[in-house]
């Protein structure tokens, strides 16, 4: 199988993160893909040592040039499957395919890590419609493109992926002096099993009552705890007490 994938993001968020697990895992399964995103993202600059990225953004949702070159590509290419992993990717991929697709037409699936309700322009009712199937990073998210219309037999639930060996490889010797020292600890070693840090954009829809309900029910045996919150420039206190 060859999986064509599109994310239009400058910046490095979860939904990139996300992109370049897929990737590699699909890489790792002896799949053929290529990887569409912007130039100066950080996206390209960490997947482009094993993995074959196209640099390519649109300037907005109805950039028809960016679009052409898309479809010339797809043409050229003809992948598979193209996945689209965020809202621009949806929409200049939906029209790549309409300015011409090799036959037969590739899957179009979607990517919907939000859960916001689909919008109800008339192009955006027309984009998500070229969508073949979504694949939805929650069951809330699921129920939410159902009740939008979209029809439940086309919207699959994956729940987010990490990489433990490589959050073990980049935290080690990093993650816990640092916390130890905004906590007031001194020289106290922690286990692996004895830290827990709860690092998030913190919105309604995180969930962030269970972590730190699981903080408050461990504080009594003297486990240290913490919370961050992203985007950086909206921190209060970088590490909190609960």
């Amino acid at each position: 199988m060859f999986s064509m994938h599109i994310d239009t993001a400058l910046s490095w968020r979860g939904g990139q993160n996300q992109v370049l697990l897929t990737v590699r895992g699909l890489q790792a399964r002896k799949h053929q893909t290529t990887l569409v995103a912007h130039p100066a993202g950080e996206l390209r600059h960490r997947a482009e040592k094993d993995v074959a990225v196209i640099p390519l953004v649109p300037r907005h949702e109805l950039d028809l040039k960016i679009a052409w070159k898309l479809s010339r590509l797809i043409r050229k290419l003809r992948p598979d499957i193209v996945h689209a992993h965020d809202p621009h990717a949806v929409a200049i991929a939906a029209l790549a395919l309409l300015l011409g697709a090799p036959k037969p037409r590739p899957f179009l699936m979607a990517s919907r890590r939000v859960d916001f309700h689909l919008k109800k322009n008339i192009f955006s009712r027309w984009k998500y419609k070229q969508v073949d199937g979504f694949v939805c990073a929650s069951n809330a998210i699921r129920e939410m493109l159902i009740g939008d219309g979209f029809p439940a037999d086309r919207a699959c639930l994956v729940h987010d992926g990490i990489d433990i060996q490589q959050l073990e490889a980049a935290t080690q010797g990093i993650l816990e002096p640092a916390f130890l020292e905004l906590e007031g600890l001194g020289d106290q070693r922690l286990g692996a099993d004895q830290l827990w840090v709860c690092l998030s954009h913190f919105i309604g829809q995180r969930g962030h009552e269970s972590p730190h309900q699981g903080f408050a029910a461990t504080h009594h045996v003297g486990m240290p705890h913490g919370a961050a919150h992203d985007p950086p420039e909206y921190i209060a206190a970088p590490i909190v007490r609960r």
